[in-house]
């Protein structure tokens, strides 16, 4: 299993058996990448696919969804660089019957892309969010979002089929228990990624092993990295998130992420001019974005 996954796993700090299962799942959904790029493959994997970094605070709800109450992020630091780790309360597995009845009878990995969010969402069985500046966005595939993440467009990135949505379904004794969404998109010359992670009520996983699906720490090698920066932005709604912004020594630029958890489960929105866009405007869409959600 490629190295940078399975640190990222045992960063997680399952339960043993849990650990075991879910390095099986990775084995089976994500192809091998070669080393030069295992920080491209865990960077992806914070961006897209584990989904699982996120965080907001109380509000109402987004079109009925309850956000959670208290979410904390830390930075890191060790020889190796420095990065971050995100630590949700209130993140839970939802009932098995919230989800569509393809998922309920679902026994076994599955990886499908779709062509939009709401595609990806009818075979969810939920409403997740709505923002109106996502609507407007136009829809990407992952390897035009990320295409310097990506060298080999004929290697799917994550196992994804490459369509703008993609979501990684994991089941475990022939009953679901975790679903990872994302979606890409682009808008005023700035690639926009917003991934959830959800997971359902399963006997084999307890609240803390819920609770460690949803966390994730993340360390960039120095050399990548410039600086790191946060901060808590309150959206007029009432919906407050952490802000992340990462200054990236090799390209020149910097992301920005929002995160937050809603209703069990747990959400991110990352920003990144494209080459030679502006920074500046990359934030501000973002800021954008958060006003957007309508509760």
């Amino acid at each position: 299993m490629n190295n940078a996954y399975r640190k990222l796993m045992e960063q997680q700090n399952l339960s043993e058996q849990a650990n075991s299962d879910f390095y099986e799942k990775l084995e089976a959904a994500k192809p091998p990448r070669k080393k030069k790029v295992i920080l491209k493959t865990a960077i992806i994997a914070a961006c897209i696919c584990l989904l699982i970094p996120i965080s907001a605070l109380a509000a109402e709800n987004i079109f009925g969804i309850s956000l959670a109450e208290f979410v904390a992020r830390n930075m890191t630091q060790e020889s190796a660089g420095e990065g971050y780790n995100t630590q949700y309360t209130n993140v839970y597995s939802l009932p098995l019957s919230d989800f569509s009845p393809e998922l309920q009878s679902l026994t076994e990995d599955r990886s499908t892309g779709y062509d939009s969010w709401e595609a990806l969402e009818a075979e969810l069985g939920m409403d997740l969010i709505t923002n109106s500046i996502l609507s407007d966005a136009e829809t990407v595939p992952y390897e035009q979002y990320v295409p310097e993440m990506n060298p080999n467009p004929a290697e799917p990135v994550l196992g994804s089929d490459l369509r703008p949505c993609t979501a990684h379904y994991f089941a475990k004794d022939g009953q679901l228990y975790l679903a990872l969404v994302s979606a890409a998109y682009k808008r005023d010359g700035v690639r926009i990624s917003l991934s959830a992670t959800l997971t359902a009520e399963h006997p084999a996983f307890s609240q803390e092993d819920v609770a460690k699906l949803h966390t994730l720490e993340v360390t960039y090698p120095k050399a990548d990295v410039e600086q790191f920066s946060q901060a808590q932005y309150t959206a007029e709604s009432g919906l407050t998130a952490t802000i992340m912004e990462i200054d990236r020594t090799a390209s020149q630029s910097t992301l920005y992420e929002a995160t937050f958890a809603a209703n069990g489960a747990s959400y991110k929105i990352q920003v990144d001019a494209e080459p030679g866009g502006n920074d500046a405007g990359a934030k501000a869409l973002l800021i954008e974005i958060l006003e957007g959600f309508v509760f």
